[in-house]
């Protein structure tokens, strides 16, 4: 079916339109970005508490450009993560800056166990993490190894991430990681963090419930037996005061 025929100066008020929706969605950015970042740093100080916090999250995401991202041996160091905090520019809030402690580990040098990775945002074109109207480019972030520990070297490792510039030949797709960290892991932490526990609760059930059930079933066995020497028993006394009387 053919489209009837429409004005030109409709798309061009349709337009207008968009332009303004992204103006207002820059502003409300900006206004969510300013009330939520003390509440978030009030809450980076309560789970900094709770052990194992930021690396049973991570253990949560599902995510592909996560999951496809992180080696093997990158797991022995990310278990070390003790912080990750996300902050947003208050001119340009999709201007990113995403810092990530470790503790002390056999990896990295005392001076990267704590690492700032800076996302600038530009208008103009659209970024691999599609994006529209514009892209996040970034600085190299070096980091220190110790001898022999450089996980860099395993082409699959996360740890490219730092590494990552946005000049069409990273080994990470940096940009996708650094949207998936700012607009999901970060805000929604405590939500991944408590289904965790909740999966480990139910877990710990259903193994109870087993060792109740085999107990259970033990103790029906142990029945069983003792009625078998009981009904044996009672068979052997006729014979046992026959033999008397004889």
């Amino acid at each position: 079916m053919e489209a009837p025929p429409v004005d030109p100066a409709i798309f061009s008020e349709l337009g207008d339109l968009e332009s303004q929706f992204s103006t207002a969605e820059l502003q409300l950015l900006k206004e969510q970005s300013r009330i939520f970042e003390p509440l978030y740093a009030k809450r980076d100080k309560i789970i900094a508490r709770i052990p194992g916090f930021w690396p049973t999250v991570l253990e949560q995401i599902e995510e592909d450009c996560l999951t496809d991202n992180i080696d093997f041996d990158d797991v022995d160091l990310l278990r070390n993560l003790k912080a990750l905090s996300v902050k947003r520019d208050k001119d340009e809030p999709r201007t990113l800056t995403l810092t990530f402690e470790f503790e002390e580990n056999e990896f990295l040098g005392e001076k990267s166990c704590r690492i700032v990775k800076r996302f600038t945002y530009t208008e103009g074109e659209e970024g691999e993490a599609g994006e529209e109207g514009g892209v996040l480019t970034s600085k190299k972030v070096n980091l220190e190894w110790k001898d022999g520990k450089d996980l860099t070297k395993n082409a699959g490792s996360f740890f490219h991430f730092f590494s990552w510039t946005g000049n069409g030949k990273d080994k990470c797709p940096g940009e996708e990681l650094a949207m998936l960290i700012a607009e999901d892991m970060y805000p929604n932490a405590l939500k991944y963090y408590t289904e965790a526990v909740n999966e480990d609760e139910e877990d710990f059930d259903d193994e109870e419930g087993l060792e109740d059930d085999e107990e259970e079933e033990a103790e029906d066995e142990d029945a069983d037996v003792k009625e078998d020497e009981e009904a044996e028993q009672e068979q052997e006394q006729p014979k046992k005061k026959k033999a008397r009387t004889a």
